[in-house]
């Protein structure tokens, strides 16, 4: 009788550790679930917000040339305060070409407080927003 009853005693513990991992691997699952759909939805922000940069980027070099070509103070106090610098090109008297150049006028620059020489960071580029919007934070608190 001992040696039944240890085995039943056996059995049910086995099986009751059983019940525990299955119930706690069903846990983990979902939430493997909610961290890839977090994931999913921060990477199409990242994809969004690399589109709208170049937008940005696009709009602000568009201000500036015509800023400079038609020598527009108020616009050139609004690019000032956004971040764009406008500066001279070092050979005035030339006359602009009618069309847009295919490379960038070496005219503008970034203001001062982006990184110097960063690399791939065209002369026409904006200085970059300071803190850039996060994206909404996951129902359960976690970044």
């Amino acid at each position: 009788m001992t040696g039944a009853r240890g085995a039943w005693l056996a059995a049910t513990t086995l099986a009751g550790l059983a019940v525990i991992l299955t119930g706690g691997n069903a846990t983990l699952a979902q939430l493997n679930r909610t961290a890839a759909v977090a994931v999913a939805q921060r990477q199409e922000y990242l994809a969004q917000t690399q589109q709208l940069v170049r937008v940005r980027q696009v709009v602000a070099q568009a201000l500036a040339e015509a800023a400079q070509r038609d020598n527009d103070a108020p616009l050139r106090a609004f690019l000032a305060a956004n971040g764009v610098t406008i500066t001279p090109p070092a050979n005035p008297a030339a006359t602009p070409p009618a069309s847009p150049p295919a490379t960038p006028d070496p005219g503008l620059s970034p203001a001062p407080a982006t990184a110097a020489g960063a690399p791939g960071q065209s002369a026409l580029d904006p200085a970059p927003a300071p803190n850039p919007a996060r994206p909404p934070a996951r129902p359960n608190g976690r970044p």
